[in-house]
């Protein structure tokens, strides 16, 4: 009866549809509120699992974004770029390399302009030079002028006490 027992429980099943292996030393028993507790945990990560895929799928649609958004960054700071080079270039012309230029030297027009400019600088010294002269010729004379006045006030000062000295 033990034997028949034994072969009936290796054979059964039980109420989830699932056999019991003859040797249960290699298993593992839980209980029922375990088993409960291990479903809910693994609902649990799912959730999790769910969320943070959304959130990952979120984080690349963000970085899409992000990407476009900086391209059209780009392309609006190159076309500014551009539209600055071409405001410059309105305003001062090409833009010439400082070191070529420096090694091209002056141009003829260059000299003549500045032989000009000499020219006019020792024209200007010479007036200021013309002028400062007349300026001091006009001082002296006003120099001597005012000598004369000064005397002439004197002698009607001294010929005014001498008409007072004999009128006394």
């Amino acid at each position: 009866m033990a034997n028949e027992c034994k072969a009936k429980h290796a054979t059964e099943e039980d109420w989830r549809g699932f056999f019991l292996p003859k040797d249960l030393t290699s298993s593992v028993l839980i209980t029922r509120s375990q088993l409960l507790e291990l479903i809910e945990r693994k609902r649990q990560l799912d959730i999790e699992i769910q969320d943070l895929k959304a959130k990952q799928a979120e984080s690349k649609q963000n970085e899409i974004q992000m990407k476009r958004e900086i391209n059209e960054k780009k392309k609006l700071c190159n076309e500014k770029e551009r539209e600055y080079k071409e405001r410059q270039m309105l305003r001062f012309g090409n833009l010439i390399d400082l070191d070529s230029l420096e090694v091209a030297g002056q141009s003829q027009a260059v000299l003549d302009k500045l032989q000009e400019y000499q020219r006019t600088e020792k024209k200007c010294i010479r007036d200021k030079e013309e002028k400062d002269a007349e300026l001091q010729k006009i001082q002296r004379e006003l120099t001597d002028c005012i000598q004369k006045n000064t005397d002439l006030l004197n002698m009607i000062r001294d010929q005014g006490e001498q008409q007072q000295k004999l009128n006394n």
